[in-house]
């Protein structure tokens, strides 16, 4: 693990629209998405690829499916990149946006939004893909569902510390007061000084954190060679 100022990194700047289509299985659904093979590690363009973190994000919303009745959650992600969390998502939520806020990421997560919005099995489910800035034009999210959202998700978005604040002020503003609400984050552990200020920021806006064990819902082919990863609920206090 990583001791290094996270903000120290100075991205490559390239653009990669050379998508393809995958395919991606959990729980017996198949998600479809375009992606970039090519892994960018630009800020602005890590969205177009599928990280590990994501992978474990979906097996955990397939599990929480069984668990538990979505068919009238208004979910919202954050840092959607490709979407395929949210579009799983979308097999269960009554409403799923999908948010992020590079221009050529939103494109291709709107490509993506638009082919599920397509498929006959989405039924009266809510799909749509949004600009979202963290920290920014809030409001209009706020005027979209006042009582707020019951479900935030986001996976591997907590790369850069200083954008924590902002993520955790948006947290905060659009998640629901409700005791059933919940922000679902997954990440990658890199650096021991944001995962810090991440718990930290979350005790400030009064969140508990509820680590989730990996192996209670990942099946075991999954975690092989699985680097250090978490995936932790945030419930208000």
């Amino acid at each position: 693990v990583m001791e290094e100022d996270d903000d120290a990194f100075t991205p490559s700047l390239f653009v990669n629209t050379d998508y393809v289509e995958r395919s991606f299985h959990y729980g017996g659904l198949k998600v479809d998405v375009l992606l970039s093979e090519a892994a960018s590690t630009d800020f602005d363009l890590t969205g177009q690829v599928v990280w590990q973190a994501a992978n474990i994000l979906c097996h955990y919303i397939a599990h929480l499916r069984n668990e538990e009745d979505l068919s009238q959650s208004h979910c919202l992600e954050l840092g959607a990149g490709v979407g395929v969390t949210g579009l799983l998502m979308s097999h269960f939520a009554k409403e799923v946006i999908l948010t992020d806020a590079p221009p050529v990421v939103l494109e291709l997560l709107q490509k993506n939004v638009d082919r599920r919005s397509s498929e006959a099995d989405l039924g009266d489910r809510l799909i749509s893909c949004k600009k979202l800035q963290w920290g920014e034009n809030l409001s209009e999210y706020e005027a979209l569902r006042p009582s707020g959202f019951d479900i935030l998700f986001g996976s591997d978005i907590v790369f850069w510390k200083a954008a924590l604040p902002a993520l955790w002020e948006t947290v905060d503003r659009l998640l629901s007061k409700s005791k059933t609400s919940r922000f679902i984050l997954c990440y990658q552990e890199r650096a021991r000084n944001t995962e810090r200020d991440l718990f930290a920021l979350a005790d400030q806006h009064h969140f508990q954190p509820i680590e989730i064990l990996l192996e209670s819902f990942c099946p075991p082919s999954v975690l092989e060679n699985l680097p250090e990863i978490h995936l932790i609920v945030f419930q208000r206090k």
